[in-house]
């Protein structure tokens, strides 16, 4: 599994532009082949900076989701940022839950 976390900084002046574009833009990410889940968030403190989280079954799917015309939108954006876009792609090889929540609690004293 790919995960993939974005995080966009607009200037004040440009911020409901970009909000609604990288909005619409999830909207079709999440539709699109391989996509298991994609988050567009404002963070509370700071009502120009934005969040965007997406899970993709493979490197391939992701890789062709870079190549997208959506994606190709979402770059489209960087003029209007305050900030060059920021990108983290990570490769996962495993996934837990709330076992391993549960597993960590029980084996230790909670502090």
């Amino acid at each position: 599994m790919i995960v993939s976390i974005m995080n966009v900084s607009s200037s004040a002046e440009k911020r409901t532009e970009v909000f609604q574009t990288l909005a619409s833009l999830a909207r079709l990410i999440r539709g699109e082949k391989g996509c298991l889940r994609c988050e567009f968030c404002q963070e509370s403190e700071d009502d120009t900076a934005f969040t965007i989280v997406e899970e993709w079954r493979s490197r391939g799917e992701f890789d062709e989701h870079l190549r997208s015309r959506i994606f190709g939108i979402l770059l489209g954006v960087m003029p209007l940022l305050k900030k060059p876009l920021e990108v983290s792609i990570c490769t996962v090889s495993s996934r837990e839950g709330m076992e391993a929540v549960r597993r960590a609690r029980a084996s230790a004293a909670v502090h």
